[in-house]
């Protein structure tokens, strides 16, 4: 009967003023007994309000003992919300949102048997400068936040710390949490004094966890599995980082750690964009498992001296670019490398890819001292050599595709392209050493493919029916013939001033389409000292072509 209708009954019997108490079975419903929960503040009087579960009460009630007693264990929801005393102490078991939100005068606090902690309870109590819980084991989100006087903290059992629980609290200097299994985003954000962070059991970083926290110098996380975007970005005194669980790390974790000089990562699958972007203080990574480097993940790291990643699959574009102190590059099962993944890595001398078979344009670009190079499966090559000025051999056993591969490698003179069927724009250009080229199955050439190849003097394209415009410009004085047997097509400006090239034969059984009489400019054939060699049956033919026919009393059989 209480159950259903306590109220009333109640009410009806505490009319009568001899009634003391009430009990239903045995047990006290009224008053309600003494639950031995309280909650203290410091002795000076005050006026206003709280409230605690819906009820309101006045301060000035409760002088001078300032003791609020008898209630469920919970500060509930806003209760002492903007108070103004310095001091409070409380055995409740947890504290509800906002409970002590904008209590800019609380100083210290005491709170032995808490075990939950709402979102905002302490925001901007920015006069608070130690928190001890030593039985909590939550914190919510954005409970400490601005807590700028806030030195030290203590909490031996928190498992869960949430989103920006501590963001700008400017003067803690440590947070340790033996217990603490997942932090979440922006936790301890732009801590500019905090200098270590000790979390033996964490598994999980949240998202820009520690992010700003420019003084923060040491951090252990035994167990950490996977570190979330900018979790460290701008830690700038941050030296190391071994976490040796973890897994993945996401984009820009790491970003802008400017002192730090190693990382050890030793079960890292993947680590995303730009994680390590500008840490120029850094001389050695430990990625043993790692098997994806996304975009720009390590770009600028200008202390990196050598990288090996024995497990690795794929390498995302700009992921080393400028990475000017690194020397040597261990990559065995790599099969794809993006655009201008080590371009501008000056110090760079050799790179081993024996699995590789896609390089895409600009990989090695400005890598001035890389010397050799050998791809023995990569099938299509981009602009990836070019103005690699120290390079001298190039193998490329099964490469079918070249596109401003070698543009500028002004040391190159020997080059290995058996099976390639294409040389794309670009692809030998300004290449000033290169004397010599044999390319038995290549059907295209395109335009400028060997432009200012100086010393270019044996040209073998057995296969080859087009030759793109300025393919062979200003190959000067060494080219003195070229044999074209199966060639169909000859662009415009071809062989302008292959200024000795005095024989071109063209054994196809029909005739070569020639765009332009200019293919042939500045050249002995041009000066009519030069030959034209075709078949016999297509002599009369090549004379009365439109473009041809400028050359008709050059045109001859071939013998």
């Amino acid at each position: 009967m209480v159950d259903v209708f306590g109220t009333d009954i109640i009410g009806a019997f505490t009319n009568g003023v001899s009634v003391k108490s009430i009990f239903t079975y045995g047990n006290q419903v009224w008053p309600s007994p003494y639950s031995g929960y309280y909650i203290k503040w410091d002795s000076g009087y005050y006026s206003g309000t709280f409230k605690m579960d819906g009820v309101t009460y006045n301060y000035s009630d409760y002088y001078p003992s300032n003791l609020f007693s008898d209630f469920s264990g919970t500060i509930t929801q806003s209760a002492f919300k903007s108070g103004l005393f310095s001091y409070v102490k409380t055995n409740a078991i947890s504290v509800n949102d906002y409970a002590f939100y904008w209590c800019r005068s609380l100083k210290n606090i005491l709170f032995t048997k808490c075990e939950y902690i709402g979102n905002s309870v302490f925001y901007y109590c920015d006069r608070l400068t130690n928190a001890n819980f030593p039985e909590c084991s939550y914190i919510g989100e954005s409970a400490f936040r601005s807590c700028n006087s806030l030195t030290n903290v203590s909490f031996p059992k928190c498992e869960y710390i949430g989103h920006a629980a501590f963001e700008v609290c400017h003067s803690l200097t440590s947070a340790n949490f033996p217990m603490c299994s997942y932090i979440s985003g922006g936790a301890f954000r732009v801590c500019y004094s905090l200098i270590s962070a000790d979390f033996p059991e964490c598994l999980y970083i949240g998202d820009g966890v520690f992010s700003e926290c420019s003084s923060l110098t040491n951090v252990s996380f035994p167990k950490c599995e996977y570190i979330d975007h900018a979790a460290f970005y701008k830690c700038y005194s941050l030296i190391s980082a071994d976490f040796p669980e973890c897994l993945y790390v996401e984009s820009l974790a790491f970003n802008s750690c400017s002192s730090l000089t190693n990382v050890n990562l030793p079960k890292c699958s993947r680590v995303s964009w730009n994680a390590f972007y500008n840490c120029y203080s850094l001389t050695s990574v430990s990625l043993p498992k790692c098997e994806i480097i996304d975009f720009q993940a390590f770009e600028s790291c200008s202390s990196l001296t050598s990288i090996n990643l024995p497990e690795c699959s794929y390498i995302d574009y700009n992921a080393f670019l400028k990475c000017i102190s690194l020397t040597t590059a261990n990559l065995p099962k790599c099969e794809y490398i993006g655009n201008s993944a080590f371009a501008e890595c000056y110090s760079l001398t050799s790179v081993s890819l024996p699995e590789c078979t896609y390089i895409s344009g600009g990989v090695f670009v400005d890598c001035s001292s890389l010397l050799s190079i050998s791809l023995p499966k990569c099938s299509y090559i981009g602009g990836a050599f070019a103005q690699c000025h120290s390079l001298t051999t190039a193998d490329l056993p099964v490469c079918e595709h070249i596109e401003a591969t070698f543009d500028g490698c002004g040391s190159l003179t020997s080059v290995s392209l058996p099976i390639c069927s294409y040389v794309g724009y670009l692809a030998f250009a300004n290449c000033y050493r290169l004397s010599s080229i044999d390319l038995p199955e290549c059907s295209y050439i395109d335009s400028r493919a060997f432009e200012y190849c100086y010393r270019l003097s044996s040209v073998s394209l057995p296969k080859c029916w087009h030759i793109g415009s300025y393919a062979f410009d200003n190959c000067r004085s060494s080219l003195t013939s070229i044999n074209l047997p199966v060639c169909a097509y000859i662009d415009s400006m071809a062989f302008r001033s292959c200024s000795s090239l005095s024989i071109i034969t063209l054994g196809r059984g029909s005739m070569c389409l020639l765009i332009s009489s200019d293919a042939f400019s500045n050249t002995l054939i041009t000066s009519s000292t030069g030959s034209i060699l075709v078949p016999v049956s297509l002599v009369s033919v090549y004379k009365n072509n439109q473009y041809w026919g400028y050359f008709s009393d050059r045109i001859y059989p071939i013998p």
